[in-house]
């Protein structure tokens, strides 16, 4: 009976993962498309080889400071910028807003 529950356990579960493996994805092609337009070329392969998965986890920080009533300044400035540079910096917080947090996105933040 208990290998009943953990497999219908799993079973559920899996249509979220599948559906937040899917979200990193949009988000980093997003992403990948956002830098090429800025033209920033220098780090463009290393974005697109890099696992989703951690690249997702800034744009999910970058939601996280919005909802707490951050600004795109507040939150770029201090962890993005020095580390991504602007251009890829703003890259992640359009795509964020953009397929992550899209409330956002119709409020102009």
């Amino acid at each position: 009976m208990k290998n009943f529950y953990l497999l219908t356990m799993f079973l559920l579960s899996t249509p979220s993962l599948v559906n937040a493996s899917s979200l990193n994805e949009q988000w980093k092609g997003e992403f990948v498309k956002q830098v090429e337009e800025s033209g920033e070329t220098k780090n463009l392969e290393y974005y697109k080889s890099s696992d989703s998965d951690y690249l997702f986890s800034f744009g999910e920080a970058i939601c996280k400071g919005l909802k707490d009533g951050k600004t795109k300044t507040e939150i770029l400035s201090k962890g993005y910028y020095p580390i991504f540079g602007v251009l890829a910096s703003d890259a992640m917080y359009d795509a964020s807003v953009k397929v992550i947090c899209s409330e956002f996105e119709a409020n102009g933040f």
